[in-house]
């Protein structure tokens, strides 16, 4: 006889939680660490579940519930996963009960999944965009054939203007990823005009380039900043999370590019197999013009774009 079951992530425990999803999946998107940050910046419950077929874990479904009654919307990580395995006929009661659990939300899917009328019949789709990543086993660093010509006239003239890139990660001193991620946080309230998340999610941030999930890459032309990059990693996968120019720039100057470019390669270097840029929103009717340039910049990166759609639960 056949026994499958849902458990919540905190009775799996979060090291098997990582340890499961970097097996199956090299989405961060479900990190524990990611995860947290989740909670600690959103007004969300963390219903995550661990799917088991005989005590064996075979799929996870991280699921966020919000005081909006949106499930794992826009920014929050997709939901549910069976990461490709096969859910056995025994185990759909587990998940038809899940499916009533989310009707009236909404989540985001990856593409792969193409049937969810087995799984979920009341999920519909209601947006479409892509995930834009890059193969850092293709990527080619040194003749910069993996980017645009304009992408690359942008790095060179920065190069030759003196820009460096340093790394603050969890070999950095204490002083040096305070000192560094506070300038970040600071260029990034600047930029965005006020400060976007509350305290506690910053601190988590930080406390992530301390234990070594994430690193802030910092442009620099002498001593005078110019640039930030927070990325977060696994050990096939990294994603450009966060990025704020300073607001004093000169005139010439556009640090991005190299500073992106820099960080793609370092991870390449460190063996990591792909780079998430960013995402890209299909229709782009509703997008401002600054969205709409940030989407020209990852595109010039020419990632693989991966479709993926947000799901409605419900009428």
């Amino acid at each position: 006889m056949i026994d499958s079951k849902l458990i919540k992530i905190s009775q799996f425990g979060k090291s098997n939680w990582d340890r499961f999803s970097a097996i199956y999946s090299p989405s961060l998107n479900y990190s524990s660490f990611y995860l947290d940050y989740l909670t600690i910046t959103y007004d969300v419950v963390n219903l995550s579940q661990v799917v088991l077929i005989n005590e064996t874990p075979v799929g996870l479904v991280p699921v966020f519930l919000q005081v909006s009654n949106l499930l794992s919307s826009g920014s929050l990580p997709p939901a549910p996963v069976p990461y490709r395995i096969p859910i056995a006929e025994s185990a759909k009661f587990e998940w038809s009960k899940l499916n009533t659990l989310l009707v009236g939300h909404s989540f985001e899917k990856s593409s792969w999944i193409t049937d969810w009328s087995g799984i979920f019949p009341h999920a519909r789709q209601s947006l479409e965009f892509s995930n834009l990543v890059l193969n850092l086993k293709e990527f080619d660093e040194l003749k910069y054939q993996s980017i645009s010509r304009n992408h690359k006239r942008t790095i060179l003239k920065s190069i030759s203007m003196g820009q460096v890139t340093l790394i603050i990660d969890s070999s950095s001193t204490k002083e040096d990823q305070d000192y560094y991620f506070s300038q970040y946080r600071s260029a990034h309230q600047v930029a965005a005009g006020r400060q976007t998340r509350n305290n506690q999610s910053f601190n988590h941030m930080l406390e992530g380039i301390r234990n070594g999930n994430a690193k802030l890459f910092v442009a620099l032309n002498e001593r005078r900043l110019l640039s930030f990059l927070y990325c977060d990693f696994n050990r096939q996968f990294a994603r450009g999370w966060s990025q704020a120019n300073r607001s004093d720039l000169q005139p010439g100057e556009f640090p991005r590019a190299q500073l992106e470019f820099d960080a793609i390669v370092h991870f390449k270097k460190m063996g990591i197999n792909a780079y998430h840029i960013g995402t890209r929103v299909l229709d782009p009717s509703n997008l401002t013009e600054k969205e709409k340039n940030i989407n020209e910049f990852k595109l010039k990166f020419h990632p693989t774009e991966i479709k993926a759609s947000m799901i409605k639960f419900g009428d």
